[in-house]
């Protein structure tokens, strides 16, 4: 498991530690752990533009409408509430890149099992971007609200689960 994710290991930047335990008995057991490390950038109200690293970047979004390119890695683009203005991510990448609406969805009354499924996310395209809504009580009883557009992604690919996290 690397970086917190079941990923191949060229995804973080990483330290080796090496360290030896002895037991009572005198025998020693060495041992090796591979500490790895992701970037989180906090956008911030005063960012429109923003951009990650190389790496496996933890993007974590705010309600103002930002256009944000991951850059490389496995980028994870974390959003904790639905802001006023939906996001654009530039450069989503299936089956590597990751939606995290873990805490979005513990903020509000969803009570299903799979969002997608459930139509608490819904779907829809604008050229050859899809646009990622949320169905903002939970309930739906409300009409869905934008949360962010990825660009150049077709929503039969997008809305498999696996680019998410729940």
């Amino acid at each position: 498991e690397m970086c917190g994710r079941d990923w191949s290991s060229d995804v973080c930047s990483s330290d080796l530690i090496f360290y030896a335990i002895q037991d009572s008995n005198g025998n020693v057991d060495n041992n090796i752990v591979n500490l790895r490390v992701r970037n989180e950038i906090v956008v911030s109200e005063s960012d429109s533009n923003v951009q990650g690293t190389e790496q496996a970047d933890d993007i974590i979004g705010n309600s103002q409408g930002n256009i944000i390119t991951g850059l490389g890695g496995r980028d994870l683009f974390i959003y904790n509430e639905i802001g006023d203005t939906p996001d654009t991510i530039t450069d989503f990448v299936l089956g590597e890149d990751k939606i995290v609406l873990t805490n979005l969805l513990a903020n509000t009354d969803f009570q299903g099992n799979n969002p997608i499924a459930d139509d608490f996310i819904q779907f829809n395209t604008i050229g050859s971007d899809t646009v990622l809504s949320i169905d903002s009580d939970g309930l739906g009883n409300l009409q869905p609200q934008a949360l962010l557009t990825v660009r150049n992604v077709a929503i039969e690919d997008l809305s498999n689960s696996s680019n998410f996290e729940f």
